[in-house]
């Protein structure tokens, strides 16, 4: 190799270098953002509770008194959402009111509320 062919072998080289040396990378592409987490699937609306084991009352008129047992327990208007709570068991229910026929009957109690829909008759 003469000195020419070298020295245009060394300028080829040193093009190649520098546009290898001048190549600029593209940018590394961005990082995704992770996807924010999906909401939490909300529960489902809980069932209402059952209502405490006891009577509930509907009964006119609204000021008869309830005994229990033989034991006066108040008026019907007094319970709050007219429910009186009982445990499980039998029970000897009356609703009386001066002017009315007393309402009597025997009652069980289970698990939940036990309904007394009553009207009184006047006597």
């Amino acid at each position: 190799m003469n000195r020419s062919s070298t020295r245009l072998l060394l300028c080829a080289w040193g093009a190649v270098a520098l546009s290898c040396a001048t190549v600029k990378e593209a940018p590394p592409a961005p990082i995704a953002a992770p996807a924010p987490p999906a909401p939490a699937a909300s529960p489902a609306p809980a069932a209402p509770a059952a209502p405490a084991p006891g009577l509930s009352f509907a009964v006119e008129p609204a000021d008869a008194e309830i005994v229990i047992d033989g034991k006066p327990v108040g008026r019907v208007s007094d319970l709050a959402g007219g429910h009186l709570a009982l445990p499980p068991g039998l029970y000897q229910v009356s609703l009386k009111r001066a002017g009315y026929a007393t309402w009597r009957a025997e009652v069980a109690v289970r698990s939940g509320a036990e309904l007394i829909r009553v009207t009184l008759t006047r006597k």
